[in-house]
Order: C-alpha cells, then sequence, then structure tokens
C-alpha cells in the first residue's frame, strides 16, 4: 500500500507541471519513485514473502514513464531558453 506522503507528493508534483514549474515536478517525481522503491525494500525485509506489491510497481513505472516523457520533449526542444532545462536534466 502507497503511503499518504508518497500521495500527496505526486499530487504537488502535478500541482507544480500545471503551475508551469514542470522541472520542480521532475525531481519530485524523482524523490517519489526513489521513495516508493525503498519503502517496498524495507517492507520485503520485513516480510518474507518478497517482492513488491502490484500497485507500487504500477505507480513507479507511471512516474517513471511521466519522467521519461518530461525529459525527452525538454531535450528535443529548439527554444534558445530551454537551454537552462537542458542544463539541469543532464547534470
Amino acid at each position: 500500500m502507497i503511503d499518504s506522503g508518497t500521495v500527496r507528493l505526486v499530487a504537488t508534483a502535478n500541482d507544480m507541471e500545471r503551475t508551469g514549474l514542470a522541472l520542480v515536478a521532475y525531481y519530485l517525481r524523482l524523490y517519489t519513485v526513489e521513495r516508493l522503491l525503498s519503502a517496498a525494500s524495507n517492507e520485503k525485509n520485513e516480510e518474507e514473502d518478497g517482492g513488491r506489491s502490484e500497485e507500487v510497481t504500477a505507480a513507479a513505472t507511471d512516474l517513471l514513464d511521466q519522467i521519461e516523457t518530461f525529459k525527452q520533449a525538454a531535450m528535443s526542444d529548439e527554444d534558445p531558453e530551454a537551454k537552462g532545462v537542458k542544463l539541469l536534466l543532464s547534470d
């Protein structure tokens, strides 16, 4: 099960993207994926049946798809103002 803090992070990332802060949303999503996977890893250590739940896997996969879509769109942008975003993404 995904905890409420992680759900809030996803909602905040979506809000950031809607308000024009897509780069902040990108990093929030990366952090959320890390948090999901580390929580699943901790639960795996506590439970002996192993593996992460389908819900966690689906959420992490969806977030990684959003991250990759944003990154591809930003890297293909030819606008000179996008140079800073490209620099931050490649860092």
